[in-house]
């Protein structure tokens, strides 16, 4: 876990929540503006990352080429400091701690020195809080393609902090529109959480997450990231298409219709 990227991910996303779930029960009752919008920041964010992940691995096996399989350094766009062509992680690859300030966060990772400014990620979590709070979208799928494609941050380092931010959004979320529920401010719409379905997917999402974490290690990183692009490009395209209307009901209607 790198703690200073996650403490600002939190700071950011928690009022970010509360704003977002007013707005959804006070303004936004349908909020399909707001899908086309993350529909087409994520459609932007996916395809960047399918595109760098392609170009680094093409890379590497081109240096691997010229320099044969031995070779144990850094290579391709990323300069990636998870060695050599398969990219996995090494026995002892940590986070060493480095410079926190509200100016930048500073950390060390497989021999490499990161630092990014701190002032745009919470921006960002600000961002993705008040989305979060009106629509559920979690969090982490979109800070997490974020700071790996704009800010060019280890995937290693960033799972842990994007998973935390998507917790923290998921329990204030559900606490807000529960209180609000409650209110008379969301009397007139359907803002209470489905505990049972909650339940289901939480279920699930906690399996999948340990299944997770505990096979990152072993993958390459351009994989994980190639994975990440794709996922994120098909779930923009579901946004893009729900806002737009267009669902599976819809098509199968309009061919009765219009045969």
């Amino acid at each position: 876990m790198v703690w200073p990227l996650t403490w600002v991910i939190a700071l950011g996303t928690l009022p970010g929540v509360f704003i977002g779930a007013v707005l959804r029960v006070t303004y936004l009752s349908d909020p399909r503006a707001f899908k086309a919008f993350v529909g087409l920041v994520l459609l932007y964010l996916g395809s960047r990352q399918l595109y760098t992940a392609v170009a680094h691995l093409i890379e590497g096996r081109r240096a691997l080429a010229r320099h044969g399989s031995g070779r144990q350094q850094e290579i391709g766009t990323y300069n990636e400091p998870l060695v050599g062509v398969s990219g996995t992680l090494h026995r002892g690859d940590t986070v060493r701690p480095g410079a926190f300030s509200l100016k930048k966060i500073e950390y060390e990772f497989g021999g490499r020195s990161i630092s990014f400014a701190t002032v745009p990620v919470l921006l960002l979590s600000l961002g993705v809080g008040v989305v979060g709070g009106i629509y559920g979208i979690g969090g982490g799928s979109v800070m997490a393609p974020f700071l790996v494609t704009v800010l060019g941050l280890p995937v290693y380092t960033v799972a842990g902090a994007a998973l935390m931010g998507t917790l923290l959004t998921s329990v204030a979320g559900v606490a807000c529109f529960q209180a609000l529920a409650a209110t008379g401010i969301g009397a007139q719409s359907m803002v209470a959480p489905d505990w049972s379905l909650g339940l289901i997917l939480g279920a699930g999402g906690l399996v999948g997450s340990y299944v997770g974490a505990r096979t990152q290690k072993f993958l390459p990183e351009t994989f994980i990231k190639l994975v990440l692009g794709a996922l994120i490009t098909l779930l923009s395209l579901g946004y893009l298409a729900d806002s737009s209307g267009i669902t599976l009901a819809g098509i199968r209607a309009w061919e009765w219709t219009y045969p």
